[in-house]
């Protein structure tokens, strides 16, 4: 067996390549010294261990490794499917029906109460660019809690909505602009949160927002293709990051940078 080792952050140690491909440092033993809270089996030969911060950065300085937050492993499926069930196991303690203690099989993927078996949750979100009908501009904006950089509008899908209406919602709410005309673009599971994102393309004929807005951002700007890399941008590897970079690249014919 080998061991992948994560902080109470979502940080491990790991190589990055030119490609923004992120490679983790696995272990053939626990490492001495470590303080070990929580073991999943990530598959046949890989488990994956909640860890303090020191074990990390030793790992990380033993191989001349970066400390990686979920931010930029967000498009490695292992790496995603590790942290989401490290944090399931933290969260599932009793079950959610009857409040009874909550035991989790060998592998500590599925837990079980006295209703059967519990399966590990995913939350469902959605994002996705907003084009400017006839102008060739996509809106960014800038979370009022993540001011450090411009992204795209996402949110968490309500009860009852489709992937679609929950994204023209987010659209109304958050930048108080009405929304048509989606197509579906890809997802990625995004294990800070134990989410799946599932990405549309939309269009708008409205520069200026019509409808009140949430207060969720601080700011939007529309950005031609020869103007997206001048400003702070989501980190590659994430969703938001691909989704402006193929915008980039139908419309200029090369990539962000």
């Amino acid at each position: 067996m080998k061991y992948l080792c994560i902080d109470p952050h979502g940080r491990l140690a790991a190589h990055t390549t030119k490609d923004h491909r992120v490679r983790p440092v696995v272990l053939d033993a626990i490492p001495a010294g470590a303080i070990s809270s929580t073991r999943v089996q990530i598959d046949a030969d890989l488990s994956a261990l909640r860890v303090d911060e020191r074990t990390v950065m030793t790992v990380a300085n033993q191989y001349e490794a970066q400390v990686i937050g979920p931010r930029g492993y967000a498009n490695n499926p292992q790496l995603a499917r590790a942290l989401a069930l490290i944090r399931n196991r933290e969260r599932l303690r009793f079950d959610p029906v009857d409040g009874y203690p909550v035991d989790f099989d060998d592998a500590g993927i599925i837990g079980h109460g006295l209703n059967g078996p519990i399966f590990p949750r995913i939350d469902p979100a959605v994002i996705g660019i907003i084009e400017l009908v006839g102008e060739e501009k996509i809106l960014l904006a800038k979370n009022s809690q993540r001011p450090e950089y411009y992204s795209l509008v996402a949110g968490y899908v309500e009860a009852g909505e489709s992937f679609e209406s929950a994204f023209i919602r987010e659209a109304a709410e958050e930048t108080g602009r009405t929304v048509h005309s989606l197509t579906y673009q890809g997802s990625q599971p995004w294990p800070a949160t134990s989410s799946l994102m599932v990405g549309f393309h939309a269009f708008t004929a409205e520069v200026e927002p019509s409808l009140p807005t949430d207060g969720e951002i601080a700011h939007t700007v529309w950005l031609g293709a020869e103007e997206i890399s001048q400003v702070p941008l989501p980190m590659p590897g994430s969703i938001a990051y691909r989704l402006i970079d193929g915008w980039v690249r139908t419309h200029r014919g090369g990539p962000l940078g």
